[in-house]
C-alpha cells in the first residue's frame, strides 16, 4: 500500500495529491468526514476516506489519532484509478464549458 503522492510520482503523472482526491471526491470514492478537535475548542476538523466503491483501490488505514483514518493505495490497482480520475476530470471540464456557454 502507498500514498497517492508516491504512486502519482511513480507512475510520472503530472497531478497533485490533492486535486487527485477532489477528483475521488467528485467520482464517490472518497468522501470528507467531520471529526471535533481534540483540543476542546469545539472545532470541527475533516478528513478523507474512502467509500466503499473507492476500497476497490485501496483501504483507509488507522492514522496517529484514533478517531480518523488515512487512505492508502494499492499499486497494482492504481491505473483503474488514473483511468477513473482521467474520465472525471473530462466530465469536469465539460461542464465547466456548458456552464461558462450558459452564462454569455
Amino acid at each position: 500500500m502507498s500514498s497517492m503522492t508516491a504512486l502519482l510520482k511513480k507512475n510520472n503523472i503530472p497531478l497533485s495529491a490533492s486535486s487527485a482526491f477532489q477528483l475521488m471526491d467528485y467520482s464517490g470514492l472518497s468522501k470528507i468526514s467531520y471529526y471535533e478537535s481534540s483540543t476542546g475548542s469545539g472545532q470541527q476538523k475533516w478528513f478523507r476516506e474512502l467509500t466503499e466503491e473507492g476500497k476497490a483501490f485501496g483501504k483507509n488505514q488507522w492514522g496517529h489519532h484514533e478517531f480518523k483514518t488515512e487512505m492508502s493505495f494499492d499499486a497494482d490497482a492504481f491505473p483503474g484509478l488514473i483511468e477513473i480520475l482521467s474520465k472525471a476530470l473530462a466530465k469536469s471540464v465539460k461542464e465547466s464549458q456548458i456552464a461558462e456557454e450558459g452564462q454569455a
